[in-house]
C-alpha cells in the first residue's frame, strides 16, 4: 500500500507538472476614463422671420394692456452637474430701429409665456430668471417669448417705414 501511495504522489507531482501555468511576462494596459461636466446648452427658436414683420400698430403690441406677440422661444439643456448648480438667463432687449427714419425707436419688453416649467424661476420682470437643479441634470423643454410696446406705444401718425429690434439672451453662471 506504501508503494501504491508513493507512485500515486509522485504520478500527480508529474501530471500537475505537465499542466501548471506558468507565466513567463505581463504587460498592464492602463485605460482612463473621464465623466465630462455637461456643457450648458441653450438652444434660441425663432418664430418671427423678415418674410412676417409684425405690425406695430397691432393692439396686442399696446404698452399695459396688450397681450404681446410671440416671438420666439428658448430651452435649456445640462447634464452632469452639481446639485444645486445655479444659471442665470437674462434678456437684453434693443429697441426697434427705423430702417428709413433715423432717430424713430420703439422700446419693448420681454414677456415669457411658460413659466411652470420644473427647474426654472422667473423673475417675472421681463429681464429672465433663474434655473437651479435639483438633481444633476436638466432639460427645461421650452420657454415662450413675447414682446409688447413700452411707453406710449405708436402713435397715430407714426411714420411708415421697417423697424428691426432684438433681444439678446444671456446664460450666465456664478461658478
Amino acid at each position: 500500500m506504501k508503494k501504491f501511495l508513493v507512485v500515486l504522489v509522485i504520478l500527480a507531482v508529474v501530471i500537475t507538472g505537465v499542466f501548471a501555468e506558468t507565466t513567463l511576462d505581463d504587460k498592464t494596459i492602463t485605460i482612463y476614463g473621464i465623466i465630462r461636466s455637461g456643457d450648458p446648452l441653450l438652444g434660441v427658436t425663432q418664430e418671427i422671420t423678415e418674410a412676417e414683420p409684425i405690425d406695430l400698430t397691432d393692439k396686442d403690441l399696446v404698452p399695459g394692456s396688450g397681450a404681446g406677440i410671440r416671438v420666439g422661444s428658448w430651452n435649456f439643456t445640462v447634464a452632469n452637474q452639481t446639485a444645486g448648480t445655479k444659471y442665470f438667463i437674462e434678456y437684453i432687449p434693443n429697441a426697434f430701429t427705423s430702417t428709413t427714419v433715423v432717430g424713430v425707436t420703439y422700446e419693448f419688453e420681454v414677456i415669457e409665456l411658460d413659466l411652470n416649467v420644473d427647474g426654472y424661476t422667473s423673475e417675472n420682470d421681463g429681464t429672465g430668471g433663474e434655473i437651479e437643479l435639483s438633481g444633476t441634470s436638466l432639460d427645461i423643454e421650452e420657454v415662450g417669448l413675447a414682446i409688447r410696446l413700452t411707453g406710449s406705444g405708436v402713435s397715430p401718425e407714426a411714420v411708415p417705414g421697417s423697424f428691426t429690434g432684438s433681444i439678446k439672451i444671456n446664460l450666465i453662471t456664478n461658478d
